[in-house]
């Protein structure tokens, strides 16, 4: 599987498709879709999807832009790879910090 030229986005498809519980009863399930790959279900589906993208691919540049459509509407600021596979930091902000400590008192 080939590699991403630095000029090169991720883009990522938004859906949703109907699943059925039994003939007469669907509810709406959200879908995922990054070129073969298809992540379905709720929860996190972008990251899981780009973090399989990340492994499948072996992305070594992880600066690269992705991009995220829901038909033709952007719906995430384009941002780096990095920033959706990295796992969220627990450090808490130095202000937020303060904040807390002082309602504890």
């Amino acid at each position: 599987m080939g590699g991403l030229h630095m000029t090169e986005v991720i883009t990522v498809y938004l859906d949703s498709f109907r699943k059925y519980r039994n003939p007469q009863e669907y509810y709406s399930c959200p879908r995922a879709t990054c070129g073969d790959l298809v992540e379905e279900g709720h929860g996190f589906l972008i990251q899981k999807l780009l973090k399989r993208y990340a492994l499948e691919y072996s992305v070594e540049d992880t600066s690269v832009h992705v991009r995220v459509l829901r038909g033709d509407t952007l719906c995430f600021v384009e941002m780096p790879l990095s920033s959706w596979i990295a796992p969220p930091s627990k450090e808490v902000p130095a202000g937020l910090a303060a904040y807390h400590q002082r309602q504890k008192l």
